[in-house]
C-alpha cells in the first residue's frame, strides 16, 4: 500500500518533531515546480523552491535566487500569476517567496538572505495576513 506519509505523531505530541514533519510536508509542495523563461532567445528553467524574490526595475523583471539573478522581459504580474501560492507581491515592483521571509519588520520584509523588501501602504495589510497565514497564524 503506497502512503504519503511526512511522519508519524503520538500522544502528547513533541513541538519539534511536529515542527519538522510540518517543514517537510510544506517543502514537499512545490518540489519539482518550474518556472520556466526566455533569456536571449533560449529558455532557463528554475526550480521554484530556489527563487528568494521577483523585482520590476526599468521593464525588465528580475528573477532572484539564491545563486544568481536573471533579467527577465516580462512583467512581473505574469510572473507572479505562474507561480504557487507561496509567492505574494508585496509592492508594485515586488514579489516574494514566503519561504524566504525571516520577519516582518516596519519597513519591510527581511528575507532569509539578508534583502530587505519594501512593503507599501497599499499592500500592507495583505502583506501581513499572508505572512502570518503562510506561518501558520492567526492575524
Amino acid at each position: 500500500k503506497e502512503t504519503n506519509l511526512a511522519g508519524y505523531l503520538t500522544k502528547p505530541i513533541d513541538p519539534v518533531l511536529l515542527q519538522r514533519y510540518l517543514g517537510k510536508v510544506l517543502g514537499s509542495r512545490d518540489e519539482g515546480k518550474q518556472l520556466t523563461f526566455y533569456q536571449q532567445g533560449l529558455p532557463v528553467s528554475l526550480d521554484v523552491q530556489r527563487i528568494v524574490y521577483l523585482e520590476s526595475r526599468n521593464h525588465t523583471t528580475i528573477v532572484h535566487t539564491d545563486t544568481a539573478d536573471y533579467p527577465v522581459y516580462e512583467k512581473l504580474g505574469s510572473l507572479l500569476a505562474r507561480l504557487p501560492d507561496t509567492f505574494h507581491q508585496c509592492h508594485k515592483s515586488y514579489g516574494v517567496n514566503l519561504r524566504w521571509v525571516q520577519r516582518l519588520e516596519p519597513e519591510g520584509i527581511l528575507l532569509k538572505n539578508g534583502v530587505k523588501a519594501p512593503v507599501s501602504r497599499s499592500f500592507r495589510d495583505k502583506t501581513r495576513e499572508q505572512v502570518f497565514h503562510f506561518l501558520g497564524l492567526q492575524v
